[in-house]
């Protein structure tokens, strides 16, 4: 996150977060909270902690050993969040925003009509495939 929520009007919470740092508003000031080495945004709690605790997707590690560079679609949330692999190491996983899912071809959230299966249900975008 390279920008901070504007806090302006909001109540106090968490606003816009990843698996390594989140925003929090309090009495309409912006904190953007970076997580420890060793620590993964809880989407329960919504705040960081040790990654090994913390469920899917942010707390789950994927083994990219034997994957081509790239991201790939987290089929455990639903498509919700996604992972990255560079060189064989696992990089982590990105949440996609509200209502959103991970759109392969395209490495973007999108929405659900706009995503083939297993992540979508646009069979359109199939049909040049079976």
């Amino acid at each position: 996150m390279s920008k901070a929520v504007d806090c302006t009007n909001k109540t106090d919470g968490v606003y816009e977060r990843s698996c390594r740092s989140y925003t929090r508003c309090t009495e309409g000031e912006a904190e953007v909270v970076n997580c420890g080495i060793d620590e993964a945004f809880n989407t329960k709690t919504d705040i960081c902690e040790n990654k090994w605790i913390v469920e899917p997707p942010c707390g789950t590690y994927r083994d990219c050993a034997d994957s081509k560079d790239g991201s790939y679609p987290d089929l455990e949330t639903q498509c919700r969040s996604f992972y990255t692999c560079l060189s064989g190491v696992f990089f982590g996983h990105t949440l996609c925003p509200a209502g959103l899912v991970f759109h392969k071809e395209l490495s973007v959230c999108d929405y659900v009509d706009n995503v083939h299966p297993p992540c979508g249900n646009n069979i359109t975008a199939l049909k040049g495939k079976l």
